[in-house]
């Protein structure tokens, strides 16, 4: 009895131990779990205020049956509702037009390699604003090799696109205003220059008066004439296009062509205090960059040269090529550069300041704004090129600046030459300019190729094109006639005489006029002043451009 007791008590004993550790162990293990879901919410709670607090959103897709699963926060910059369903046609559905069919064979070409991805796209989402996006996600394989998961985040990048914007905008106005300091600096020169050439034209004219006089031809007087106004048409033509704010368009140019037509407006800009020595190049030096960009480079060059000679000196600028390594700072491969180098006779700059001048607002001028070589510095650097300065106090300074060379089977340097002009085929052209000696003397070139002219001096244009006897081929109209716009007294002249077209003439570049909106892109158009040659070339251009059921009319 005795030992069957002591048995069962010590059974009992370890059943009532094995419960309790159970209960012990259970106890903990619920503890554990519980401490683990609280932990994965937190987690689950901190990754959705760090996504809605920074933008982002994911996603995760089976490219297998095409169900999806968008995050909260990615509904929510995309502006799109829960209900919604997670599927890759949906996506494509908000994405912007403009962009959908680059999204798609981004997106279609790795989801059917694998592989990661990244792209930026807007989305418009409800409330109108476009939004920009920055995609980077992964193609996973399955078992079977072939692509199985998709899977990544989305960034709403509308700030720093709107950011990159406005630098860009700031850089375009930081431009413009060096140009337009440039032409303040050039009024005063300008002014000079063109009185000169006035005087010039004067005195020809009353040459060529005395001549008449006299029974004797003036053909050398008028000569003299048109020479003259050759060059004031020219002085005016690069000082339209160095101020104006004109679109970027690079194209490939000779550097060393660009330097020569600036020839006159860097001696208006420098004075006669200095000597300016452009020094001619035989090398061909082709490069690929907005050529109002490259002449805004050589004249604030040029500018800061000036200034820094304010007694006088020697201004030097010439264009060559080399082939540049590593060691200068360049790519590995030894690659060809065009070189323009601008030097100067100045006052120079110590190392301090030298390390410093491109620094935008830095400046050693009383006056100065400190915009000039940051500007020069952002151009060069714009166009995949460098620039280099060399400078002692005392010695001068030198600027080099490198472009990469575009090699003979790259260049496109525009069109064929033009061909001689051809004259009339028996049309009629109506002709509207209120300035009545220009009237004069566009009728005079259009009668002396063939042309009929039919001329109007203002709104009176419809009168004159109602009461032709006629049909009227072309229309030959000033942008701004008596104060109204040409194109519109012109479409007036059209309604009545459907098969003619239109040619534009202003004082204002093509690029001008349609900033203004006085000029529609792709229109026919010519600059004034203008040849007789030219504007049979354009006039012909224009006819011979009319689909044949007009031209046949």
């Amino acid at each position: 009895m005795n030992v069957r007791y002591r048995t069962r008590g010590a059974r009992s004993l370890l059943v009532g131990l094995l419960r309790g550790a159970s209960r012990d162990e259970l106890s903990s293990s619920l503890e554990l779990q519980d401490r683990a879901r609280q932990e994965l919410a937190s987690s689950e709670e901190r990754l959705h205020y760090a996504q809605e607090i920074a933008r982002i959103g994911t996603w995760d897709t089976d490219l297998t049956s095409g169900e999806g699963i968008w995050s909260d926060s990615l509904r929510d910059i995309w502006g799109i509702d829960s209900d919604v369903e997670a599927t890759y046609e949906n996506f494509l559905r908000i994405v912007h037009p403009e962009d959908r069919s680059r999204v798609a064979e981004i997106t279609g070409s790795i989801d059917r390699e694998g592989g990661d991805l990244e792209y930026e796209y807007r989305v418009q989402p409800s409330d109108g604003e476009t939004r920009w996006f920055l995609c980077r996600g992964r193609v996973v394989l399955g078992q079977n090799g072939g692509p199985a998961r998709s899977l990544g985040v989305a960034m709403d990048i509308t700030q720093s696109k709107r950011a990159e914007a406005d630098h860009a905008k700031l850089e375009e106005q930081l431009r413009q205003a060096q140009k337009l300091e440039a032409i303040g600096r050039l009024a005063g020169s300008v002014a000079h220059d063109f009185n000169n050439l006035l005087l010039a034209i004067r005195g020809y004219g009353e040459l060529a008066q005395n001549a008449l006089a006299r029974g004797e031809s003036p053909s050398g007087e008028i000569g003299e004439i048109v020479a003259v106004a050759d060059r004031a048409a020219d002085l005016t033509a690069q000082l339209l296009a160095f101020s104006r704010k004109q679109m970027l368009r690079p194209e490939v140019v000779d550097l060393a062509d660009v330097v020569g037509e600036m020839t006159k407006l860097l001696d208006l800009l420098v004075g006669e205090r200095i000597e300016l020595d452009i020094a001619d190049s035989t090398q061909e030096a082709h490069v690929n960059a907005d050529r109002g960009q490259l002449e805004q480079v050589i004249a604030n060059l040029a500018v800061n040269a000036r200034d820094a000679m304010p007694e006088g000196g020697h201004l030097t600028i010439r264009v060559g090529t080399a082939d540049l390594r590593s060691e200068h700072g360049f790519d590995d491969a030894p690659r060809p550069y065009a070189v323009l180098t601008v030097s100067d006779t100045g006052c120079g700059m110590d190392a301090e300041t030298s390390a410093q001048i491109f620094e935008p607002f830095f400046t050693t001028k009383e006056e100065g704004t400190g915009l000039g070589l940051a500007t020069v510095h952002g151009i060069v650097t714009q166009s995949g090129g460098s620039i280099w300065v060399y400078s002692e106090l005392g010695q001068g300074t030198t600027f080099e600046i490198y472009l990469p060379l575009v090699h003979a089977e790259q260049r496109e340097l525009g069109s064929a030459p033009a061909s001689a002009p051809a004259s009339s085929l028996g049309e009629t052209i109506l002709l509207v300019e209120d300035d009545a000696q220009v009237r004069v003397i566009v009728t005079n070139m259009l009668e002396g190729r063939g042309y009929r002219v039919l001329a109007a001096a203002d709104a009176d244009a419809a009168e004159v094109a109602a009461a032709a006897s006629t049909s009227i081929d072309l229309i030959l109209s000033d942008l701004e006639v008596a104060g109204r716009s040409g194109r519109d007294i012109a479409e007036a002249a059209r309604k009545l005489h459907p098969h003619a077209c239109v040619l534009h003439m202003s004082g204002y570049t093509d690029e001008a006029a349609i900033r203004r909106g006085a000029l529609d892109r792709g229109a026919a158009f010519i600059e004034k002043p203008f040849s007789s040659d030219d504007l049979a070339r354009h006039v012909r251009g224009a006819l011979d451009a009319r689909p044949l059921e007009r031209s046949a009319a």
